[in-house]
Formats: structure tokens, C-alpha cells, sequence
């Protein structure tokens, strides 16, 4: 069963508690806070709850045994508290004013596929995220360290647009069915940084573009992008071709050839010998 209240200037919703069937429920676009939302708790079957852009300040809501997507996006929410939601598999926080994702915890949601915080405050990714994470949205905040992403061997899709990240140590952790890796609108300087994306197995697309070093190489980040990560099919949005690809092998063959080089050198020195 579904109810759609959206954009009806609600301040309240007492008169819900008898669908206690319900399952889908919007009440986005109205003026909601979270004395109003108590009324909530007769529902017990909630699937998908959606409160976007009412006058919610705090994460803690009823607990639904049963809910698995919850919409929180555009309201006055300073900071996450503890959220008990045992099911949820969505979480959208978008347009907050939040600056941490201190309560995003595996303890109180423990099968978290999606959490999306896009144009927050947040400052630093540091949670403990549910191994279950798939989807992970934080573009546009101003975080400059990716970190706390230990153990996410699920997740596919990374998207840090538009913050303060130079660094990419925090690839190196086991990502292994990382797919999606936007990092555009950052600041990478240093051509080795991209070096890291070695350690992402199952990368087929990555953005970079609007980094310091996209503009310094110009197009030459494709193939020493491709060095990295030949299984590429996306860079920059535009598809990698077959000859990119035996370009970026012939490269690889002439690095590892120096490298050998240079080995042989180091441990056979030169010496003159009298005859």
C-alpha cells in the first residue's frame, strides 16, 4: 500500500497512524520536523520513507523493522545521530548541513548498500561502514582524504567530486570490485598519486578531469592512466580504443625494460679488468 502527501504544506500527520499497512510513503516538500514524525511509529511496515526537503534536524527516527530506503534530502539536519534502522539498504542525506558521517555504522545499519551525501559540509569520510556499501555518493563537500574504506570488498561505485583529495592512498585498501571512480574537481597534482589505482581490479571507468594534473598532461594522462589499469573501458568520459590500449602496453614494455636496465646495472657494476 502507498501514500503519496507530498507538497501539501503538512505541519501535521496524526491521522496516518490508522494505515498501519502502509508501505511507501512520501512526505517530501512539506513542513515536517521530527515531533511530527512521532506519529510514525504506528506504521510498522514501512518499506520506503521518503522526507525530503521538510524541517527535519535529526537522523533518529522511529525504528521500522522493515524500512529499506529512507530520503532525508534538503532539511536543516546539523549533524547524524544514532540511526537504528535495521534493514536499510538506501540512505539519502543530500543538501544537509551535516560536516561528519560519525553514526553511519554497521551496528545501526547493518546491511547499508547506498548512502548518498551530496553538497554537505563533510570534512572527512572516517565511519564504519556496512560491508554491504555498493554505492557511495560524496561529491561536492570538503573532504581531503579518502579514507575508512577498509574491508568494502562490495563496493562498485566511488563518487568524490568536487572536494579537497591530492591523495590516493586511501584506494589501497582491497577495493576490489570498485568499478566507478569519479574524482574530478579535486586536487591531484602528482602524476604518481594515479599510480594507486593498480590496486582496483575491476576498474572500467574513471574521471579526472579538473585536477591539476588532467590540465598540466593534457593528453597524455590517458595513456599513463591506461599503464595503471588496462582493463579501462572509460577515462574521462570518453571510450578507450584498441590503440590506446597497445599504446599503453608498448609504454609499459619500455618502463620495464629501464627498470631491468637499471637492476643489471646496480648489481653487475662496470669494472676494468688487465687482460
Amino acid at each position: 500500500m502507498a501514500l503519496d502527501l507530498s507538497g501539501m504544506d503538512l505541519t501535521d500527520i496524526y491521522p496516518i497512524k490508522v494505515h498501519t499497512h502502509l508501505r511507501f510513503l512520501h512526505l517530501g516538500n512539506n513542513h515536517l520536523d521530527n515531533a511530527s514524525l512521532e506519529v510514525l511509529a504506528n506504521l510498522p511496515n514501512l518499506v520506503s520513507l521518503y522526507l525530503n526537503n521538510n524541517l527535519v534536524k535529526s537522523t533518529t527516527l522511529p525504528r521500522f523493522e522493515y524500512l529499506q530506503q529512507l530520503n532525508l534530502e534538503r532539511n536543516p539536519i546539523e549533524q547524524i545521530d544514532p540511526i537504528d534502522q535495521p534493514l536499510l539498504q538506501i540512505l539519502v542525506l543530500n543538501e544537509t548541513r551535516i560536516k561528519s558521517l560519525r553514526y553511519i555504522g554497521y551496528l545501526s545499519t547493518p546491511i547499508l548498500e547506498t548512502l548518498s551525501a551530496v553538497s554537505c559540509r563533510i570534512e572527512n569520510m572516517i565511519a564504519d561502514y556496512a560491508l554491504t556499501m555498493v554505492n557511495l555518493f560524496l561529491a561536492y563537500n570538503n573532504i581531503k582524504l579518502i579514507e575508512s574504506l577498509q574491508g568494502l570488498s562490495n563496493l562498485r561505485r566511488l563518487h568524490l567530486r568536487h572536494n579537497k583529495i591530492s591523495q590516493l592512498d586511501g584506494l589501497t585498501v582491497g577495493l576490489d570490485k570498485l568499478e566507478y571512480l569519479n574524482l574530478r574537481e579535486n586536487q591531484i597534482t602528482d602524476p604518481h598519486e594515479i599510480k594507486k589505482i593498480k590496486s582496483l581490479p575491476s576498474l572500467s571507468e574513471i574521471l579526472l578531469m579538473d585536477n591539476p594534473v588532467d590540465d598540466e598532461m593534457g593528453s597524455d594522462i590517458r595513456p599513463m592512466v591506461l599503464m595503471y589499469s588496462l582493463e579501462l573501458a572509460r577515462i574521462n568520459k570518453k571510450f578507450v580504443n584498441d590503440e590506446e590500449v597497445e599504446y599503453a602496453r608498448s609504454l609499459i614494455y619500455e618502463v620495464e625494460a629501464e627498470e631491468e636496465d637499471i637492476y643489471l646495472e646496480g648489481a653487475h657494476p662496470g669494472e676494468d679488468f688487465d687482460d
